[in-house]
């Protein structure tokens, strides 16, 4: 087992999870254009996503005793967050994300290792393996605090200390990406992650993140 910490001090973007075909032509068309939007725009835009309706098939998959509204809620912040680029690193990897899970403050999706997600070694990156889980408890924070009344505001990355545990697998295989939330407040929250192995049921990796809210940029 080894361990890997680093601190993020930087507003991180993501780009997103779409669906269907339909879809994806939809948020590739809203993130060619979002980088060049002003603020008030951007927000603008982040609000007509949250107003979108969620069809029934896009939670149908969704097990889990929380409410609708928090299912529907996760499915719409991969949106959200992919609308903040169109190509770069991960952006065709969150298109195959599927939530599968939402109970109370644990959300669990999965996906299919392909290549796009491994190294060299043909095996899947570490740094792959810590953006899945920093996207993933900053969405599962996030529901917490709609839960228990917050602000629909996601944080960025503080603090991300990770633990190695078993030799991860490759293209071809299926991972699950656990997420529970430990605490949140307006400021800022902690949230405990784990990539497994589904066909072997042992976990590869597990993760602690502390999140803030991000700064307000300086007024001109």
């Amino acid at each position: 087992m080894c361990q890997l910490s680093f601190t993020l001090l930087y507003p991180q973007t993501h780009p997103a999870s779409c669906s269907d075909l339909a879809s994806v032509k939809s948020c590739t068309a809203r993130s060619e254009s979002f980088a060049m939007l002003p603020p008030g725009k951007q927000l603008a835009m982040k609000a007509e996503i949250l107003e979108t309706s969620i069809q029934p098939e896009e939670i149908g998959d969704i097990t889990g005793n929380a409410p609708e509204y928090l299912k529907k809620a996760a499915v719409k912040w991969y949106k959200i967050l992919g609308a903040f680029a169109s190509t770069g690193y991960g952006h065709a990897i969150r298109r195959r994300i599927q939530v599968k899970e939402k109970i109370c403050a644990k959300m669990v999706s999965e996906l299919e290792i392909l290549p796009d997600m491994c190294n060299a070694q043909g095996v899947l990156d570490q740094g792959c393996m810590t953006f899945l889980m920093d996207e993933g408890s900053a969405i599962s924070l996030l529901l917490m605090k709609i839960t228990e009344g917050g602000d629909e505001v996601i944080g960025v990355s503080q603090t991300f200390n990770m633990f190695f545990y078993q030799p991860v697998p490759g293209a071809g295989s299926k991972i699950r990406i656990v997420n529970r939330s430990v605490e949140t407040d307006k400021d800022a929250g902690c949230c405990r992650s784990e990539i497994w192995d589904i066909a072997r049921h042992r976990i590869i990796v597990s993760g602690a993140q502390v999140q803030m809210m991000a700064s307000s940029p300086p007024s001109k």
